[in-house]
């Protein structure tokens, strides 16, 4: 699946590598002559089944006839309106059947894109009365179908140290009086045990966060907000006589993520929780990826053995 966008004459350019810049720089994918946008003023980031469009200039977009300010999917026929240009987003249906799905009251509910939902708001994938408004948000990764759960929400599935929760086949999510089922396909059941470290990392500093690009089976680019990108940077770059891949201690994490300002170990674990979320967000396994030493004090971002890391 290749997300393009097509400008007002035609024509279009595709995420062929999975990413795409706009803005004034001659370096971006997209050159424009507006005088109000920035060097680099969009970045678009393919995702399943969607793109994600983060503003990275001072000027706000409009994306679907709505103005934003922070990264926001768009969907097939969404446009984006830079100035006087204007791009159509193209995005494929997903040709592949999902892998997880959702059982309730003997009705299956396919969990088609990272960050489906489950909860009593309107704009739930799955609206259950007597839940909270986002009452689990739900992430297809390979092997595992991973949850981040609010308030009452109980699951039968483990929780690790940061409040993911690891589903698999038969979990329960409970809550309401609603008994959620999660059911895998053949395809997850086969790859439930296989669990690769990047074989490459690069991290690129940008305003408000950072672009990070781990390749496993394939490349991964993921959007990190400004502090998230702070912590994966620090783990791929540690001090002195600590490789990146290898443990980095809470101090030192604290110590170039927030500088002198005073840190609770909360402030840190919620952080890292965050950054699996969106790790998890971008098809990856977060709680995998992103691990927490033995009864904490160290973190680190997995890594392949001779995995080759740049941090821009």
């Amino acid at each position: 699946m290749t997300v393009s966008l097509r400008d007002a004459a035609g024509v279009s350019i595709g995420l062929s590598q999975g990413s795409l810049l706009i803005g004034r720089a001659p370096s971006c994918h997209i050159v424009v002559s507006d005088p109000h946008a920035s060097r680099r003023h969009v970045l678009v980031l393919e995702g399943e089944g969607c793109a994600l469009v983060v503003p990275l200039g001072r000027t706000q977009i409009e994306l679907g006839g709505v103005l934003i300010s922070e990264p926001t999917e768009a969907r097939h026929g969404d446009v984006l309106v830079l100035g006087g240009t204007r791009f159509t987003f193209e995005v494929p249906e997903l040709p592949t059947t999902p892998a997880w799905s959702l059982e309730v009251g003997g009705r299956n509910y396919p969990v088609r894109r990272p960050g489906f939902r489950v909860g009593g708001n309107e704009s739930a994938d799955v609206r259950l009365p007597g839940w909270p408004a986002d009452g689990a948000k739900l992430f297809p990764v390979t092997g595992a179908l991973l949850a981040e759960l609010d308030g009452p929400v109980a699951t039968t599935a483990r929780v690790d140290d940061s409040g993911l929760a690891r589903l698999g086949d038969g979990s329960r999510l409970e809550c309401g009086g609603f008994s959620v089922v999660v059911r895998a396909s053949i395809a997850a059941l086969e790859t439930a045990d296989w669990n690769p470290a990047p074989s490459h990392a690069a991290i690129e500093l940008m305003p408000n966060g950072a672009l990070l690009r781990l390749t496993l089976e394939r490349e991964h680019r993921v959007w990190l907000p400004q502090k998230r990108g702070d912590l994966v940077a620090a783990l791929l770059s540690p001090l002195a006589g600590v490789r990146p891949g290898d443990w980095v201690s809470d101090d030192q994490l604290v110590q170039r993520v927030w500088g002198s300002e005073s840190v609770t170990r909360t402030q840190l674990n919620t952080l890292i929780h965050r950054t699996r979320v969106s790790l998890s967000g971008a098809g990856l396994n977060g709680p995998s990826l992103l691990e927490r030493a033995p009864g904490g004090g160290a973190t680190r971002l997995r890594l392949a053995k001779d995995a080759e890391v740049s941090v821009a």
